[in-house]
């Protein structure tokens, strides 16, 4: 019998180390851009995935995310890679990826979904201090301003960036509207989740009784704001990345959530702190570089309740992972809030913005 001769052997990489056991080795073996690359640091714990800086001869500083394959955010792996690709095309400063072994811009393996991205140049002050926090240079509000302008300039308008609809998506408004306020974001809560949204529901009604959440079409928006997103060089932003929230909302959604982070952090408000109002200045100064300022009116709920959605939905996603431990604070960082800007205080600070 004549045995058909086989074909040359298909090499698959093996990866040299399991994740658990040697993080730095399997990401090596997942990114062959890495290969020398070497980490610079520790990595940083977010609220449902790590970031870590590693530092290679090739290609510079990168930044090295990774989370659970079922919390990949609202627009999920395509939708954050391609946005991001559609600004870099347009002359932003933002991050490209890494190839992985199949030459995806991403690699799986161990129940995770990991991203590398070039990050260029730039200074990284905030990679390691609370997101509330005040700015270590107050020009970096203009500056964060500014950028969040030309994001939302370019942003893409292809229906295929659209972000699917899942629970996760905070930006969806629904729970604010008719019948669908008695559940609000947590329609099949567990009863910690029910709980919480039975004080939070009063408070959102009076906040939206005086400030109605804005209408007309939505609008693109990278989600998640906050400086530790962005690196710094020359009093400007110089790179821009984690569009894991890419994500739609009205007019200035991103602006509000950057006020609302940086100017009137909830932790500093409750433990008795006084508010930034020259940071605010500065982002809408920024903003104004490039988009014309939202509607006075409009900005006050977007500043108080776009953050409450997200919390919400971010415990139940907790708690759907078995980590009910660790959507708490953001069920109690809600409730803070809003009893704060139904307070005295923010009924003056509303007042004032609007």
């Amino acid at each position: 019998m004549v045995q058909a001769r086989a074909g040359p052997a298909t090499v698959i990489p093996v990866r040299p180390a399991r994740f658990a056991t040697r993080p730095d080795a399997f990401i090596r073996g997942c990114f062959p851009d890495l290969a020398k690359a070497t980490p610079a640091g520790a990595p940083r714990r977010l609220a449902n995935s790590h970031v870590w800086r590693w530092r290679s001869p090739a290609c510079g500083m990168v930044f090295v995310k990774w989370r659970p394959l079922g919390a990949v955010g609202p627009t999920g792996r395509d939708g954050a890679h391609h946005a991001a690709d559609h600004l870099r095309e347009r002359g932003l400063p933002i991050p490209r990826s890494l190839a992985g072994l199949d030459g995806a811009p991403w690699a799986e393996g161990s129940g995770l979904l990991l991203d590398a991205w070039v990050a260029g140049t730039g200074e990284d002050p905030y990679a390691d201090r609370n997101p509330f926090a005040p700015l270590v240079h107050a020009a970096h509000a203009l500056a964060l301003g500014k950028m969040l302008g030309e994001v939302a300039h370019h942003r893409p308008t292809k229906a295929a960036h659209r972000p699917v609809a899942e629970p996760g998506v905070w930006a969806d408004t629904s729970w604010l509207a008719g019948d669908a306020s008695v559940v609000g974001p947590v329609p099949d809560g567990l009863p910690h989740l029910r709980a919480a949204w039975a004080e939070a529901r009063p408070l959102v009604q009076t906040l939206l009784a005086d400030h109605p959440w804005p209408g007309g079409p939505e609008c693109w928006h990278h989600g998640d704001p906050l400086p530790r997103n962005m690196l710094f060089a020359a009093g400007a932003v110089s790179c821009l990345f984690d569009f894991e929230g890419w994500t739609t909302g009205p007019e200035g959604l991103d602006l509000a959530l950057a006020v609302a982070a940086l100017a009137f952090p909830w932790p500093v408000l409750t433990a008795g702190g006084d508010p930034r109002p020259e940071v605010a200045r500065l982002l809408i100064e920024g903003w104004s570089a490039t988009r014309a300022r939202p509607d006075a009116g409009a900005l006050v709920p977007m500043v108080v309740l776009g953050r409450v959605g997200g919390a919400f939905r971010r415990a139940r996603q907790m708690a759907q992972f078995g980590r009910i431990a660790d959507g708490l604070p953001f069920l109690s960082g809600s409730l803070a809030m809003l009893r704060w800007w139904t307070g005295p205080e923010g009924r003056d600070w509303r007042g004032r913005l609007a």
